[in-house]
């Protein structure tokens, strides 16, 4: 399955079924290699890092100020609940 960002919309184009399938949400996708490196937008502390039947595993940053970051579809996780992580320089 190839995933682009078409216009906001997370599509995805299922070559089996010969079928784009699109979806709207109020955030931004953006696709990478498996097992990429992921850091952290801005630092803060990880309020959520688990396995969720829709994200996979993800993580859920705090930055402060009513402002958290999600990260979904992680092949592995390297941060743990309460870790502090900055920005730029923590894989997480």
């Amino acid at each position: 399955m190839k995933n682009m960002i078409i216009d906001g919309l997370n599509c995805s184009f299922d070559k089996e079924r010969n079928v784009l399938e699109v979806a709207r949400h109020n955030g931004i996708d953006i696709p990478c290699d498996y097992g990429a490196a992921v850091y952290a937008g801005n630092s803060g502390t990880v309020i959520v890092a688990g396995y969720h039947y829709s994200y996979g595993n993800y993580v859920v940053i705090d930055h402060g100020g009513g402002i958290s970051t999600l990260y979904a579809h992680n092949s592995k996780l390297l941060v743990n609940f309460g870790d502090v992580v900055t920005r730029d320089s923590t894989d997480i």
